[in-house]
């Protein structure tokens, strides 16, 4: 069988982090491209990155482009697709549409050109209006088709991961502006942390660093609780996929020689981390605190550690339409962090340089993200 071509997409400024993160899980020649990484691959391969990526939002397999500007055109490329390997007859399908700067502008008319041709090859198919939400339910599986003209040139491509891969199935009690768990896995590697010392949170709100923490250094894969659209697809075979699952299983660890500090000043936001370590399988590896975040490990002087790191996601303003005091708060939290050792791994996200900068301490730039409206930075010692 010959291998698919595939997209992994991402968030911007993601994509240098995504390609190592599939070069590490065995994809061979994984390359960078704007908004993603795109590779070569069989079934296994697609359901491997599905499963394991951190950083992955969606894994495309895609049809080569097409130009189009006339609706005769766009019909003549669909009947050009072979999509029986993709796509299977009688399972609910999603169709995504988006047309920008072309001749072919209407979303809804290329929506509909593509429904009728695809009723006609695939007699029985069933379109969803909207898309489930909940990864978990495996009665809310469905296939989804992503149509993009862009300049006249159309791609098309089957999603075979249906809802974005952020979305891991655990975290289902959130605070006041929840981290995505993508950003949170980058921010982590980002930090330059080896997964095999104390890690501390004093943010944590509802829990997104400490959970994406654990499950970095038990070697666990992101997707191990949800489920995936490939499943209802005719790429899906039971034992290829079982194969992969058994493989990720196998390099995971059962448990920490260490533990990974949270904490946060709201009793209750701790309740709904709790919850969410309980679902993702990491609260035996996590230490909550209530407490401002000069009473969190290591930052009020206990416990001691030469190594280890600091990796947060502090208040920044906009993110929870709170701006006052916020100066004074970057200014004590780097009062406590310069008081950390020199070889202590330091991460902050942040929306505002400004902020940061009263932290009084060098910090690098590592990725800049779009993320709520924002542009979010890490930076990282």
């Amino acid at each position: 069988m010959r291998p698919y071509r595939c997209f992994a997409s991402c968030l911007p400024g993601l994509e240098e982090m995504l390609r190592g993160e599939l070069a590490a899980l065995g994809i061979p020649k994984p390359e960078v491209s704007k908004g993603g990484v795109r590779f070569f691959g069989h079934r296994r391969s697609v359901f491997r990155v599905n499963l394991c990526s951190g950083l992955a939002t969606h894994v495309l397999l895609r049809f080569p482009k097409f130009e189009a500007k006339t609706f005769f055109d766009l019909e003549k490329g669909f009947r050009r697709l072979d999509l029986e390997p993709l796509l299977k007859e009688g399972e609910p399908i999603s169709l995504r549409v988006q047309a920008k700067k072309s001749k072919l502008i209407h979303s809804g008319a290329i929506e509909d050109r593509f429904r009728s041709f695809l009723g006609k090859r695939l007699p029985g198919v069933r379109f969803l209006e909207q898309e489930p939400k909940d990864p978990l339910d495996p009665e809310g599986l469905f296939q989804a088709v992503q149509i993009r003209v862009f300049f006249d040139r159309v791609q098309i491509s089957v999603d075979s991961t249906g809802i974005p891969l952020h979305r891991r199935g655990w975290k289902q009690a959130v605070g006041k502006a929840p981290l995505r768990e993508d950003l949170a896995h980058a921010l982590i590697l980002a930090s330059g942390w080896d997964r095999e010392t104390p890690l501390l949170d004093p943010f944590a709100g509802s829990g997104t660093i400490p959970i994406e923490a654990a499950g970095l250094a038990r070697r666990l894969a992101p997707g191990r609780l949800r489920r995936f659209s490939f499943e209802r697809g005719a790429i899906f075979d039971e034992e290829d996929y079982q194969l992969e699952k058994m493989r990720a299983e196998k390099q995971s660890l059962p448990g920490l020689g260490f533990k990974l500090f949270a904490s946060d000043r709201d009793e209750s936001v701790l309740t709904l981390l709790e919850a969410n370590a309980e679902r993702a399988g990491v609260a035996e590896e996590l230490d909550l605190r209530v407490g401002t975040f000069d009473q969190a490990a290591f930052l009020s002087g206990e416990p001691k550690s030469e190594q280890g790191a600091m990796v947060s996601n502090p208040p920044f303003g906009r993110r929870v339409q709170e701006t006052t005091g916020l100066e004074q708060l970057y200014q004590a939290l780097g009062r406590k962090l310069r008081l950390l050792p020199p070889s202590f791994h330091i991460a902050l996200l942040s929306s505002d340089r400004r902020l940061t900068q009263r932290v009084g301490i060098d910090l690098k730039s590592a990725f800049l993200v779009p993320f709520g409206g924002l542009r979010v930075r890490a930076l990282v010692r």
